[in-house]
């Protein structure tokens, strides 16, 4: 038998607003090792555009067979798994957590997980809300909290040992 087609038709009856729909954009977070690889279009041999590292959290407008439309942090397409199966990009959960910064010198906020050699992307300031994931990754004894701007530490280092806190969860 022949392909079924699905077509929504509207009755007219949601009209009443001109305001244009916005997207229903999805969370996928980068999982590959290698990270992910972005091009221009959905054809695997277009423009590359990034190579997102891993543990990115990107907004995917659509998803067209293992290929998926990256509105943020870039523009462009990559893929969710390899034609092996292999997972690149992973569906988020959507759960997400509340922390107040508490140490009264702020937390300082870096791209990766590494706190010596990510980069320093900015600052949460004393008493600042954080949301997280509640992703947490340990690295040379310290704790390591995903928030959405990057990954701050949820102790102050000290002699290479955790220390003071610098953030306690609210829920």
């Amino acid at each position: 038998m022949g392909d079924t087609l699905s077509v929504c038709v509207s009755d007219g009856a949601d009209q009443t607003s001109s305001l244009p729909q916005k997207p229903v954009l999805e969370k996928y977070r980068v999982v590959g090792q290698s990270g992910a690889t972005i091009r221009r279009d959905v054809n695997l041999d277009s423009l590359l555009v990034a190579n997102l590292e891993k543990d990115t959290i990107v907004d995917v407008s659509i998803v067209k067979g293992r290929r998926a439309h990256i509105v943020s942090p870039v523009d462009g397409w990559g893929s969710i798994q390899t034609e092996t199966g292999y997972v690149i990009m992973k569906k988020e959960d959507g759960m997400t957590y509340r922390y107040r910064v508490i140490l009264k010198e702020g937390a300082v906020i870096r791209k990766g997980v590494n706190i010596d050699t990510s980069d320093v992307v900015g600052r949460a300031e004393y008493l600042d809300i954080v949301e997280s994931t509640g992703e947490v990754q340990e690295v040379d004894g310290i704790q390591r909290l995903r928030i959405k701007q990057g990954w701050i530490s949820m102790n102050l280092r000290v002699n290479g040992s955790a220390g003071a806190p610098t953030v306690e969860r609210l829920d």
